[in-house]
């Protein structure tokens, strides 16, 4: 065993159990995705629901080869899962906040997180770096809601010391692709005002406007060898 990764806490050591324990917050290594990978990912992000035989049908190779190329993404854990997007305004919680929050003390920071988790009106909880300990997202049907839920279910909440809270106006971006190229469309006369359109803010069909180019172009090019004649 080298003692320079002992020291370093790359490898357990067996007088010290701690070391092992921290052996998880070691990144692991990125799993080697080629264009294909990455296509049917960015694909599906954008559109969940859509089939193998379309995933086969856009990018230009075999349904068997979608088929494994999903399985092992999903496998490595590169998709997460598959979930619909909610539009919250419609199910009766029109109002978003984000609550910043200092913790007291002394008090476990996981049992005030599994707290925060079990209330029903709390979309996220981060742990961030800076003069707040944890950013909460929190919907609620109206600013009445919002404050009983600050005063009653978060500041209830033993651990908890104080809290800022920012409630967004508006959503100009949500659920946005990250490393990907984007074309967003700028004839809307409220987004050079500053604001949100109802379906920008919504996450609605505009959405599908933030394309890759590139991806889009890799499937062009594929599906134009597929179809090329034979000299």
């Amino acid at each position: 065993m080298n003692a320079d990764e002992t020291q370093n806490g790359l490898i357990g050591d067996a007088d010290n159990p701690a070391e092992d324990d921290d052996q998880r917050f070691i990144p692991a290594h990125q799993p080697t995705l080629d264009d294909t990978d990455l296509a049917i990912a960015r694909a599906l992000e954008r559109d969940g629901r859509m089939s193998i035989l379309e995933l086969s049908r856009q990018l230009g190779v075999s349904r068997p080869t979608v088929t494994e190329r999903l399985t092992r993404l999903v496998e490595q854990g590169v998709i997460r899962g598959f979930h619909a997007r909610l539009d919250y305004r419609r199910l009766g919680y029109p109002l978003m906040a984000f609550v910043g929050l200092q913790t007291v003390q002394g008090f476990n920071a996981v049992d005030v997180i599994s707290a925060l988790k079990r209330i029903r009106e709390v979309e996220e909880v981060h742990t961030v770096a800076g003069r707040i300990d944890m950013l909460v997202k929190v919907r609620a049907r109206s600013t009445e809601h919002l404050q009983y839920i600050l005063t009653f279910k978060i500041q209830s909440i033993p651990g908890i010391g104080r809290g800022e809270t920012m409630i967004a106006l508006s959503s100009s971006l949500e659920w946005a692709p990250i490393g990907t190229g984007r074309e967003i469309p700028h004839d809307s006369q409220n987004e050079k005002n500053g604001f949100a359109s109802e379906t920008e803010s919504s996450g609605g069909s505009d959405e599908l406007s933030l394309l890759n180019v590139e991806e889009t172009d890799v499937s062009r090019n594929r599906q134009g060898r597929r179809t090329r004649p034979r000299p």
